[in-house]
């Protein structure tokens, strides 16, 4: 188990908890939670968000995050990101960052 708040909503966090995803599958259900929260809080423009945040980096975010909404409210439903679409996700975020310098 992680910290979350040690990870600010951000595309360099993203990245980072996703790295960390390629080795913990079992923490691949509070990356997607942290990707919800920060939906919900870019959706918000908490902390500016809204303006600070680029495109891709939400859009992965969502895309992560619907997971964790759509989950069985039971609990009986682990999520397992696939490898490869876990490195999907990374490139996009490192193409798009690269872009950005």
């Amino acid at each position: 188990m992680i910290n979350l708040e040690d990870f600010p909503h951000n595309k360099e966090s993203l990245l980072r908890l996703l790295e960390k995803s390629r080795t913990s599958k079992l923490f691949h259900e509070e990356m997607a939670k942290w990707c919800w929260l920060f939906w919900s809080r870019w959706r918000s423009d908490e902390e500016d968000l809204f303006t600070k945040t680029d495109e891709e980096t939400i859009d992965t975010a969502i895309e992560i995050g619907e997971c964790w909404v759509d989950r069985p409210q039971n609990g009986s439903q682990i999520i397992i990101f696939d490898e490869e679409q876990i490195e999907k996700w990374i490139s996009q975020l490192k193409e798009d960052r690269d872009k950005d310098k």
